[in-house]
């Protein structure tokens, strides 16, 4: 976990994070990474609810992607898939998404927005840190999700667990997913499943 820290020799260097913490910025990369493996996983829940009676699986992508980029928030996407599959899957699958699933993407993409949005910079002090600063830019979510005005100091194992953690939650879907195609009402095309 991040290690809070009041006033330090905070400087704000993005063009040479690069050079001076490599593997943060790696790390950061990676978070991004997980958080497009999560949107591509929604793709398919979406894709699964929409064309649920359809044998053009090709037709999905370009109209999936049209749907989740015109939604501005991930609450927002949740509801929509939610109200999606509500009409088209069992209680307990509805239940699963709602309890386990969305839940989880929430905590993943507050994780995620603070990491890859962050003003980051470095501190003398603190050289095996990345710091994140509750002040400027797109990153005034840190003041409102920590209520503090501290600083963070960021390890690289700090930002794998972030990349982890959203790892864990895309295999999650992956199984919700493999249940939605596997539990459901077997459809005429596709192979019988075992019982």
């Amino acid at each position: 976990m991040p290690q809070r820290v009041k006033d330090i020799g905070f400087t704000y260097t993005p063009m040479t994070l690069h050079k001076v913490r490599p593997d943060h910025m790696a790390a950061i990369g990676l978070v991004a990474g997980e958080w497009s493996a999560l949107e591509g996983h929604l793709s398919s829940i979406v894709s699964l609810g929409l064309f649920t009676f359809s044998q053009d699986e090709a037709a999905a992508g370009p109209i999936v992607a049209k749907i989740l980029t015109s939604i501005d928030s991930i609450e927002k996407r949740l509801d929509v898939i939610r109200k999606l599959l509500q009409p088209r899957i069992g209680a307990e699958l509805l239940k699963q998404f709602t309890d386990d699933i969305a839940p989880a993407i929430r905590k993943r993409a507050k994780e995620r927005n603070l990491v890859v949005h962050g003003y980051w910079g470095i501190a003398p002090e603190h050289p095996n840190h990345l710091v994140l600063s509750p002040r400027g830019g797109a990153n005034m979510a840190v003041s409102l999700e920590f209520e503090s005005s501290d600083y963070l100091l960021y390890t690289v194992d700090d930002l794998l667990s972030v990349a982890q953690r959203i790892n864990d939650t895309v295999n999650a879907i992956g199984g919700f997913t493999f249940r939605l195609v596997h539990e459901k009402t077997p459809l005429p095309w596709l192979p019988p499943t075992a019982s």
